[in-house]
């Protein structure tokens, strides 16, 4: 799924270190307030996506309008990501979950591929 210019779609409000957080908890309450989701775990075995309160994701639906984004935080620097579907935007969050689990940046599974992700990985944890 192609990626959508973040900037040409109508996103709530992020938050920004120094202006409306200082540290990475007040970054993901802010978050929330805005509209946001922060999920802690990731993938079927609800591994740790990100290592809080450095590194985390959030997450944001518009059903109505068709996009699906998601913010990087980590350590006060924002990516954002956006796309037309939750299966392209959950995709984009597995890989960056795999490339951290990969790295030991985050506790995750022990069979995370050298590139790519196993189909248990992908997607939100439902427990």
């Amino acid at each position: 799924m192609p990626e959508l210019d973040p900037q040409t779609v109508k996103l709530p409000r992020i938050p920004r270190q120094y202006v409306d957080s200082y540290d990475g908890h007040d970054w993901r309450e802010k978050a929330t307030e805005f509209g946001w989701y922060v999920p802690g775990s990731w993938g079927r075995g609800g591994w740790n996506l990100g290592k809080w309160p450095y590194m985390q994701i959030a997450l944001w639906d518009s059903f109505e309008t068709m996009v699906y984004a998601f913010v990087v935080y980590i350590e006060g620097d924002l990516e954002v990501h956006a796309y037309n579907t939750p299966i392209g935007r959950d995709g984009a969050v597995t890989e960056i979950a795999a490339r951290w689990w990969r790295a030991g940046w985050a506790d995750g599974p022990d069979d995370v591929p050298e590139s790519g992700y196993l189909p248990h990985h992908y997607g939100p944890y439902r427990p």
